[in-house]
């Protein structure tokens, strides 16, 4: 398993998030983590760092979480460039940052707490990754992880502070109405829907909602919380509620990308 291995200060960590190159597809959200064992008082810098790293080998792993947060500064693990192996299905496209310590029955505090706010913050500004795409281990498990004591509503409010702190406070960009044919979101949940016939429609994935519209998944109107809790829930958009000569041009598609790539980009520059 090849590993970065390299411990950064909340500046350091500032230059080198905004001045890598996270490829032709970047991560679109990050998964935090707790690293329960070894706890604060167990760490213990590279030795732990190294530690780690011959127990994922040991599980077979190729790769592991990117980011170890610590007392003693930001630790690179994995390469962000490329997927990791943290969260099960929520490994591809994100960035997995594990916080040393237990928090099943306590918050983050010092100097663990405010690189852990600088981390996230630096990588959703330079990856333009909204608020809503912070998700925990336990969104893809029944762990606990990142810990109990850990809710989204504490880490959005930490994050709010500590943005304050260094000057980078904005007001939420949310819109206080929808209309027929706006693709929407709220701050605190990642589901997008369509507004069709007054009610809103989740939109099931990725694919169903690159057939429906060519805007980017993360780039979709923010309302707030309370605009659309005031709609009514209508059925899903799936996948194969699509017409099937298309779904059959999209898994030929894929089954030539799979078997001849050079020849599949061919293909796809010639659609305009």
């Amino acid at each position: 398993m090849d590993i970065v291995n390299q411990k950064l200060n909340r500046s350091q960590f500032t230059s080198y998030a905004n001045s890598k190159n996270y490829g032709s597809l970047p991560p679109n959200k990050l998964v935090i983590h707790h690293t329960w064992s070894p706890s604060k008082e167990e760490w213990n810098g590279q030795n732990t760092v190294l530690g780690l790293k011959h127990y994922y080998e040991g599980l077979g792993w190729s790769a592991g979480p990117h980011l170890f947060v610590a007392e003693d500064g930001i630790w690179l693990f994995s390469d962000m460039s490329r997927d990791g192996i943290h969260a099960g299905s929520g490994n591809h496209l994100s960035i997995g940052i594990e916080v040393v310590g237990d928090y099943d029955n306590q918050v983050w505090s010092g100097e663990t707490k405010t690189n852990t706010l600088h981390s996230i913050n630096t990588l959703l500004k330079k990856l333009n990754i909204p608020d809503s795409e912070i998700h925990f281990h336990r969104d893809y498990s029944k762990k606990s992880c990142p810990g109990n004591a850990i809710t989204k509503q504490w880490v959005l409010t930490e994050l709010t502070k500590y943005r304050q702190q260094i000057g980078e406070a904005t007001v939420a960009s949310t819109d206080n109405i929808v209309k027929e044919g706006d693709l929407v979101k709220t701050p605190t949940n990642p589901k997008v829907y369509l507004i069709q016939d007054n009610k809103k429609r989740h939109i099931e994935n990725e694919l169903a909602f690159w057939i429906l519209t060519d805007r980017e998944f993360k780039n979709v109107k923010t309302v707030a919380n309370t605009v659309l809790d005031n709609v009514t829930e209508g059925d899903t958009i799936k996948v194969n509620d699509f017409e099937p000569s298309l779904l059959r041009v999209i898994k030929q598609m894929s089954n030539l990308y799979n078997a001849n790539p050079n020849y599949a980009k061919i293909l796809f520059a010639t659609i305009k």
